[in-house]
């Protein structure tokens, strides 16, 4: 238990420094700056997903089976496609940031990405063997020092957009440089091919769930980027905040054989309440945000208050099917929760497109929520029969 606070405190305490840096560059930027920014956080989030395909969870549930050379074969997979969609990925940014120059401040973003995913696969490595204190010491002290880098470039007269994205960077590079570890032998292209086969159920939904990141690109996208800032913020705060959910989603894949079906259905429906609870706390917090928010970010009006609120909450209930894609990877119903995730990011990025010109943002964003909520239901349903042990639904 004291492992598990020590992680937990440690994700949390790295959301935090994280949501500091966003608000940081929020105060010194204009709201184009802010949401050109976040835009391409989230559209780098979603190519570092494309390295991992599910590999890390692959891992972790094979540590969690005894099986280490299948876990290890996995991570380093992970860290090969990383290397390969790294180098693809920041050659497509230059190419943009040369065709127009205000992309050059968020380019090491896509560095950042890449490399924090790949620190994360390792990190599952570490959870598995029951190092769940040294992977929340870790995950705080690399946001602490991005933190710190940012910090001391904005006070010398660094741009605070350049600040931002290179103190992510060089934070995640480090970091990844001291978790990264040498496989038993190195990884044949043939074998690398066999793992991410194996874990393509998982792997699909991993990337469909993180392609809900170009959220924020297509509300720019439809309305400008300075409409999309205030949007980017909520978002970014309930990602932050999602790491809690992930937290938990790891340890219950870490130990989903000791715990056991039935006793996974009663978590199921404790983290539907939770995520419910949370998203109605954070859909009633806009006057709060009004509050605290304007001095620290003064071009922050009602309005954006309202529009940060909603997003929000739609990430608590994001929060919840974080939690339940994983605890369903552990029943083994891999590949419906693989088409469910694809189901809920269309109708979630869906919904943001059409609506945000068609009836306003917020609307827009109650319609996006909604999406999510439904999904967690189904997760719920899908995981209360597996409970019950009605094996005949998840045979292919």
């Amino acid at each position: 238990m004291r492992d598990f606070t020590v992680l937990t405190w440690g994700r949390l305490g790295s959301a935090v420094v994280q949501m500091a840096m966003i608000v940081a560059l929020g105060s010194y930027a204009s709201p184009d700056t802010l949401g050109l920014a976040l835009s391409v956080l989230g559209i780098s989030t979603l190519a570092a997903s494309l390295s991992d395909l599910g590999l890390s969870t692959t891992a972790l549930r094979a540590w969690a089976r005894g099986d280490s050379d299948t876990a290890l074969a996995a991570a380093s997979t992970s860290n090969l496609l990383g290397l390969a969609v790294g180098g693809v990925g920041l050659a497509g940014a230059l190419v943009l940031a040369v065709l127009d120059n205000r992309l050059w401040p968020v380019v090491p973003l896509i560095v950042w990405a890449l490399a924090e995913r790949q620190t994360e696969t390792w990190l599952t490595i570490a959870l598995g063997e029951g190092k769940a204190r040294r992977v929340g010491w870790l995950v705080l002290a690399r946001r602490l020092l991005a933190g710190s880098v940012m910090a001391v470039l904005v006070a010398v007269g660094v741009d605070p957009a350049w600040a931002f994205s290179c103190a992510l960077a060089s934070a995640a590079v480090l970091f990844w440089c001291v978790t990264v570890r040498r496989p038993p032998g190195l990884v044949s292209l043939p074998s690398a091919i066999d793992e991410i086969r194996r874990s393509w159920p998982i792997g699909v939904s991993v990337v469909a769930g993180q392609a809900r990141n170009l959220d924020t690109a297509i509300v720019a996208a439809a309305l400008g980027s300075g409409a999309a800032a205030a949007f980017g913020l909520g978002v970014r705060t309930g990602a932050s905040g999602m790491i809690a959910f992930s937290n938990v989603g790891a340890l219950l894949l870490a130990n989903h054989v000791r715990l056991g079906p039935r006793r996974l259905k009663r978590v199921a429906w404790i983290i539907l309440g939770c995520s419910l609870v949370l998203a109605l706390v954070a859909a009633s917090s806009a006057p709060a945000i009004y509050v605290v928010l304007p001095p620290l970010i003064p071009w922050l009006t009602v309005e954006d208050a309202s529009v940060l609120a909603l997003a929000l909450s739609a990430y608590m209930l994001v929060g919840g099917n974080t939690v339940l894609g994983p605890l369903g990877n552990a029943l083994g119903i891999d590949r419906l929760g693989g088409y469910l995730s694809i189901a809920t990011v269309l109708a979630y990025l869906g919904a943001l497109a059409l609506l945000s010109t068609a009836a306003g943002l917020k609307i827009a964003v109650v319609a996006a929520a909604a999406t999510q909520l439904v999904s967690l239901v189904i997760r719920v349903a899908l995981v209360h029969v597996k409970g019950e042990g009605r094996e005949g639904l998840w045979r292919a």
